[in-house]
């Protein structure tokens, strides 16, 4: 039976399609028989794996038919990177009325197969308004991916998505885990840093610790035909964005990343320190992650490739969370709202309140 993967947040902006497309790159170079599942009606997931901006523009050989138990479901390749898709529908929210509907559906993902056998991943884009094709994947999949943003209204978001997850989803569906992946963070902001750091030690159990930099070239990386650790150029970030989709793909507890950072002696040691110096998990290459539940073990592809700088080129725009049990994040928050904050919480709607309030206590 195939791993869901839905990627959903109800703030628009924080990059999970462009998270969504990546993690079904990294499952297909690995081997694993993947399927992308566009349910945003604007069709951006569809986009970046066929280029054809207008491909959506149709009602006919969709995921919508899924939608029909009589239809077969219109698998399609990605012409740019070999895995299968679903394409996106601009009548999509035609089936936003009827949520048993939208179960029944998605319930048909996991039977889905390919010309090479079942599926073994299956990533889902779902849309960022709060409606059925939002909530109908949460119900299906084995994990949720929540993307989120290092400001005020990211984390309004996170605590709207955590809260359904665990409080009305989690109930019914006990195989769902949440998976928090901090994005789109502002390398020159002390505030976005700020609350990274209050994410990572409120939520430790939920939050990935590789952090991904607001940069221009992941967009471009895509747009031809790349996924971006390819064609990044700062070490650090690089392995950060393999290492983060290697571990969502191995469906195992995040790993130990260790309580002590050595303090770098300038901002430029950082690239050198960052992934040694938190413990992680073996580098790029070093092992193949866990197949799936019910798919099968894939050989790892190896390396992503390394582009050394070039004349001695100086790359500094990698951020390691501080561990000081969360003092200098307090500290810089409470210079914006007056207040210090404990880093406690008595539940975990008093953590993702506590949040909320930090995110929202100054202006960047």
């Amino acid at each position: 039976m195939a791993q869901i993967y839905a990627f959903a947040n109800q703030k628009g902006g924080v990059g999970k399609t462009t998270l969504s497309v990546h993690l079904a790159i990294l499952a297909h170079q690995l081997g694993f028989n993947t399927l992308l599942v566009d349910l945003d009606q604007q069709g951006s997931a569809t986009f970046l794996v066929t280029g054809d901006g207008s491909r959506h523009h149709t009602l006919d050989g969709t995921v919508l038919d899924i939608w029909d138990p009589l239809k077969r479901a219109p698998l399609q390749e990605s012409p740019i990177f070999g895995f299968d898709f679903l394409q996106a529908s601009i009548g999509l929210d035609r089936v936003d009325r009827d949520f048993n509907a939208a179960l029944a559906a998605l319930k048909r993902l996991h039977l889905l197969e390919s010309g090479s056998g079942p599926y073994d991943v299956v990533v889902i884009d779902c849309p960022p308004a709060p409606n059925t094709r939002q909530l109908a994947p949460l119900f299906v999949a084995n994990v949720h991916a929540l993307p989120v943003t290092p400001d005020a209204l990211g984390t309004q978001g996170l605590k709207s998505m955590v809260s359904l997850s665990l409080g009305d989803v989690l109930p019914i569906n006990e195989d769902l885990k949440v998976r928090i992946l901090i994005n789109r963070l502002k390398a020159n902001s002390t505030k976005n840093k700020a609350i990274a750091d209050n994410i990572l030690k409120s939520l430790p159990e939920f939050t990935f610790p590789y952090i991904l930099f607001d940069r221009e070239d992941v967009r471009s990386a895509l747009r031809i035909g790349k996924p971006y650790w390819e064609v990044c150029r700062d070490q650090a970030q690089k392995t950060a964005w393999y290492q983060l989709f290697l571990a969502l793909l191995e469906s195992t507890p995040i790993p130990d990343i260790g309580t002590e950072v050595p303090e770098p002696e300038n901002a430029d040691a950082i690239l050198d320190t960052q992934f040694s110096a938190r413990g992680g998990p073996a580098a790029p290459g070093g092992g193949s992650p866990a197949a799936p539940a019910g798919g099968n073990m894939p050989t790892a592809g190896g390396d992503p490739e390394v582009a050394e700088p070039e004349d001695g080129e100086v790359t500094h725009d990698t951020y390691i969370p501080d561990d000081d049990d969360g003092e200098e994040a307090s500290a810089q928050i409470g210079e914006d709202d007056g207040e210090e904050t404990s880093g406690e919480a008595d539940s975990q709607d008093d953590i993702l309140d506590q949040l909320s309030r930090e995110a929202e206590g100054g202006t960047e």
